[in-house]
């Protein structure tokens, strides 16, 4: 985390070695701050810290690393061509403008991922499938304000509070819905491959089969319904995933989520 911070400023002071007058050099700063925000937070919320969101921060600060060396380079390029410095600024359409375009689109696309990996994170939670789960309502609302307030997104966990208009501010005890709806049962907060459980179905069929297969990075599995009104009428999904080998950034979600909760989903799950 310090490394990827440290790497933010670093960057600004090479931007502005670097003669041009590109659209991409001029969003340089503009994309730092919108990433600098992201890592701030994750910084000062230690709550925050999962496997897939410190993975994330790993991945953005790569890219970083990489736009660095890239500023580096140039700036070496232009002292060698004093003379001609004119010449050789960074201007729209140029090969090195491309090549900066490119790292840029990535950057985005890495916070962006970073911004799913935060908005699924089951803070507060304890217990299990078999006794139940338990949120500490207070514990997530402190955060999901801290989250809104940065990034201008909710907790999916905190949306689905918010939808049983609680009063209390001590221990909730997680209803089945809201298991299904937080894909508890899938182990989603950490993305991993879903760990089913076998008791409390109402048949026994599996809504999906996925054995023997393997796929690439980033794959997004569903299996259920989204945006449904009636969650405590929806009928139980199900799904068996044995001997499956899944790449980096996998997304698996196995359950019903409500029609409060939808929006959010949609605009985070399916993000790479």
């Amino acid at each position: 985390m310090n490394t990827a911070i440290t790497l933010v400023q670093a960057i600004r002071q090479a931007r502005t070695r670097v003669n041009g007058s590109s659209k991409a050099l001029e969003d340089v700063c503009t994309q730092l701050d919108i990433v600098s925000t992201s890592l701030d937070l994750v910084q000062h919320e230690s709550r925050l810290h999962t496997t897939g969101v410190e993975t994330q921060v790993t991945a953005i600060t790569k890219i970083m690393e990489e736009l660095k060396t890239f500023f580096d380079q140039l700036r070496r390029d232009q002292e060698k061509h004093k003379i001609r410095q004119f010449a050789h600024a960074l201007n729209s359409g140029d090969r090195e403008d491309k090549e900066l375009v490119g790292i840029l689109t990535r950057l985005s696309g890495a916070r962006q991922e970073l911004i799913t990996r935060i908005s699924v994170v089951h803070v507060g939670i304890t217990g299990n499938l078999h006794d139940g789960f338990q949120v500490a309502q207070k514990v997530v609302m402190e955060i999901n304000e801290n989250v809104k307030r940065t990034l201008g997104i909710q907790l999916l966990i905190a949306e689905r509070l918010q939808t049983r208009q609680l009063v209390t501010t001590e221990i909730v005890n997680l209803e089945e819905e809201d298991v299904n709806m937080l894909g508890l049962r899938t182990g989603g907060n950490e993305r991993a491959a879903p760990e089913l459980d076998s008791t409390n179905t109402s048949s026994d069929v599996n809504n999906l089969n996925w054995h023997n297969n393997k796929m690439g990075d980033e794959p997004r599995i569903m299996v259920g319904n989204v945006g449904l009104g009636e969650l405590e009428t929806a009928a139980v999904v199900k799904a068996s995933i044995e001997n499956s080998q899944f790449g980096k950034g996998a997304g698996f979600m196995v359950g019903t989520v409500g029609k409060e909760g939808a929006k959010s989903f949609n605009e985070n799950f399916w993000k790479r």
